[in-house]
């Protein structure tokens, strides 16, 4: 002050018990704290590998990254402010199931429907973040479930044929005569076929002579008898 007086320092803000420093957090562009989260949180979402969408607690899309545009086909403005309801299914159950809690957490295998009406198997897993809202990661499980229905029918396959082959091998001549028709109708309903024919290649490769033949309209045909063949 220009009269040499002495000015009072300003007094600190009063401190909750057991704090000891406060500290001030500003931008360098004046813009407020909190849009600047808001913007770290963006980064983060259109970074993301996987689909994600952000659901408020009535169900309602109400964000999501450029993964889950590219998984649904759609553009921003299609899927925003629409039930999620409408774009992932789980099961038989009339809504898709949110968190309740925060922090609470459910992982669930369900399916996304593309406006182009595809249906695609995925993998949700889902978190209710401390606003309210949902975080949905989505990832997309169509070549997961292709391996598995070909490791399946490959084990489904080889215990066909085991079977197939113990249930022959205990037969005696006469015995596969009279159970052939039902091991030709086994094989052709196994593979699909339409028609399963029993063959014998003569021993000098010269020949191949027909004995039974099935078809897929259950009719059998008898060729000659194998008893003596087999013997």
């Amino acid at each position: 002050p220009a009269n040499g007086s002495q000015r009072s320092p300003t007094p600190l803000p009063v401190l909750p018990s057991g704090i000891s420093t406060l500290r001030l957090l500003f931008r360098e562009d004046g813009k407020p704290l909190g849009e600047y989260r808001t913007e770290q949180k963006r980064a983060l979402l259109e970074d993301a590998a996987d689909a994600i969408f952000l659901i408020d607690p009535s169900g309602m899309i109400v964000d999501l990254n450029i993964m889950a545009l590219k998984l649904l086909g759609s553009s921003r403005e299609e899927v925003l402010e629409r039930p999620v309801s409408e774009l992932l299914v789980a099961g038989d159950q009339p809504a898709f199931p949110l968190p309740g809690e925060t922090g609470a957490m459910i992982r669930i295998e369900g399916l996304l429907r593309r406006p182009d009406g595809r249906q695609v198997p995925v993998d949700v897993n889902a978190r209710r973040l401390e606003d309210g809202t949902t975080e949905a990661i989505v990832r997309d499980i169509t070549e997961q479930r292709r391996v598995e229905r070909t490791l399946l029918r490959r084990l489904e396959k080889e215990h066909f044929v085991a079977d197939f082959s113990s249930r022959l091998i205990a037969l005696t001549p006469e015995e596969v005569e009279r159970e052939l028709p039902h091991l030709l109708a086994s094989l052709g309903e196994f593979t699909g076929a339409d028609r399963v024919t029993l063959c014998f290649l003569d021993r000098d490769g010269t020949g191949l002579r027909q004995f039974h033949e099935w078809g897929k309209d259950g009719r059998i045909t008898l060729g000659p008898a194998l008893a003596e063949h087999l013997s």
